[in-house]
């Protein structure tokens, strides 16, 4: 007797659909970020560089001399990748960072040392668990019995 397992009715269309979904989630999840504006400044006491995150997400800030920089960043949900520091390959999740005195995202501020021998390179995408490419900012929560100026 030949046993031949079948497929109901409904599994294909269901499978199809969790495919799609997946494949969905996968493209979208880690996309580049274009146009965040990224601020470079060396401590102690260096001016900032600005750039804005082309369509690929990157930011190149070439050869730099030797010192500590950091980077400002605007406080929205993203992954950030720095590359050429001493420190190797810094990568970071960034969250918003709100403050209750102004109810405003905050910046986000990295710190990192350069050897002066190695291209400074950032890389801006999508959050790695969330398949929004462009999150927005979320409101600071309310304080029962306050009113906002008194935050």
């Amino acid at each position: 007797m030949n046993k031949r397992r079948t497929l109901s009715s409904w599994s294909v269309p269901v499978f199809t659909f969790a495919l799609l979904f997946l494949l969905s989630v996968i493209a979208t999840a880690g996309a580049p970020l274009k146009g965040v504006d990224v601020k470079l400044g060396k401590n102690p006491g260096g001016g900032l560089a600005a750039r804005q995150a082309g369509s690929d997400g990157k930011v190149d800030f070439g050869v730099l001399p030797a010192g500590v920089y950091y980077l400002e960043l605007p406080s929205s949900s993203m992954h950030l990748e720095i590359s050429g520091t001493t420190q190797g390959k810094i990568t970071r999740d960034i969250q918003p960072n709100f403050s209750r005195q102004t109810r405003n995202a905050q910046a986000v501020r990295v710190e990192f040392t350069l050897d002066g021998k190695q291209k400074l390179s950032v890389l801006l995408t999508s959050p790695e668990n969330s398949g929004n490419a462009n999150p927005k900012p979320q409101m600071a929560p309310e304080v029962k019995g306050l009113q906002p100026s008194q935050y």
